[in-house]
């Protein structure tokens, strides 16, 4: 996974709602995004009664998230919660 940094303007910009989703953000469409930036564009926080209906809805949200043309990590994290692992919540030791 690439996690440099993308500067350029965005031009398009969805940002997925509903109960239980919260978008932390600075960024609007037509928004340029600086070569020197906090890399954290918005921050998509999601609840919901168990933690299978909210990985369910994170990945609804992240389904919906657009921000382009520029890079995201957008893509990763649907990977991350397609995981087995993730979704059962196992804890994985770290050595």
């Amino acid at each position: 996974m690439n996690f440099l940094p993308c500067p350029g303007v965005i031009e398009t910009l969805f940002l997925p709602d509903g109960p239980g989703v919260r978008v932390d953000t600075h960024i609007h469409a037509g928004y340029e995004i600086p070569i020197y930036y906090d890399t954290l564009l918005a921050k998509l926080i999601v609840h919901a009664k168990t933690r299978h209906e909210a990985v369910a809805k994170m990945s609804r949200c992240l389904d919906e998230f657009i921000i382009s043309p520029t890079s995201t990590t957008i893509s990763f994290h649907k990977k991350v919660l397609r995981d087995a692992d993730f979704i059962e919540g196992v804890t994985i030791p770290i050595l």
